[in-house]
């Protein structure tokens, strides 16, 4: 395996990772929410790859699809509170609020260094899925 093949694998892999924290979101699972929880990270995967794959954009411009992907694919509270766990329930709104800003600003700078690594033709096949003992759609 090459250098540059490895890189790419990790950074695809770490973006998926990051997207699949980041944009998971609870709820009773059936066969077609199954089918539409693989459609909907396919068209993200798909979306990402051709946003970014081979392409030299500046950091602002990075952030700025980040952004919007977080924004229409993203369950950010439901993912904030997951990390939080139990200190979720402790902190106050004001402080619930300001982690999911954090939290959005950090996953923003961390994917815009990583995703401009993506070499042209990248792919993410999304080829299982399954629920998860809480009820979520992996």
């Amino acid at each position: 395996m090459t250098t540059l093949f490895r890189k790419a694998s990790t950074t695809a892999g770490l973006f998926l990772f990051a997207v699949t924290v980041l944009f998971s979101a609870p709820r009773a699972a059936h066969a077609d929410d199954i089918d539409a929880a693989k459609e909907m990270v396919g068209a993200l995967a798909t979306e990402a790859t051709d946003s970014f794959a081979g392409k030299i954009l500046s950091p602002e411009a990075r952030a700025a699809k980040l952004q919007d992907m977080i924004v229409r694919y993203g369950d950010v509270p439901t993912s904030s509170h997951d990390i939080l766990g139990h200190y979720w329930t402790k902190a106050s709104t004001e402080q619930q609020n300001a982690f999911t800003t954090i939290l959005v600003d950090y996953a923003i700078r961390s994917w815009a260094n990583q995703i401009s690594d993506l070499p042209t033709g990248q792919r993410i096949d999304i080829t299982t899925a399954e629920v998860n003992a809480e009820g979520r759609t992996i």
